[in-house]
């Protein structure tokens, strides 16, 4: 299973409904722009090792940006940016998903409700 930063955000404020979903999958998966939208929210040193502690606890994998997930991406956002308002962090986590055949966990399904193809749970 693949997550959306907003599972990841509750999962770090003890939100029941994330911390369930993560932790009933076995295989846990984070595309890379959910990683630096993650690290871009930390606000210190502890907060930083806070969640690299989580990523290496619950042994969560941050899936690398690969040139087929970039051009996917491209891909999504020339259908989809002027019509639907997909943005491009978004493309990016909808490619690794397609990509990787995972589906994707979101709170957000509004965000990709227009990827054909995108697995989405939530």
């Amino acid at each position: 299973m693949m997550f959306d930063t907003n599972i990841m955000i509750d999962f770090t404020h003890g939100d029941k409904a994330a911390a369930t979903a993560i932790t009933d999958e076995t295989v846990r998966l984070v595309p890379t722009p959910v990683w630096l939208e993650l690290l871009q929210g930390v606000r210190n040193k502890r907060e930083l090792a806070d969640l690299q502690s989580l990523f290496e606890s619950f042994k969560i994998e941050v899936v690398p940006l690969t040139e087929r997930i970039g051009v996917r991406a491209a891909e999504l956002l020339a259908k989809h940016a002027l019509a639907d308002g997909l943005q491009a962090m978004d493309a990016l986590i909808a490619a690794t998903a397609l990509e990787r055949d995972s589906e994707l966990l979101t709170w957000n399904r509004k965000h990709f409700k227009s990827v054909s193809g995108l697995k989405l749970g939530g």
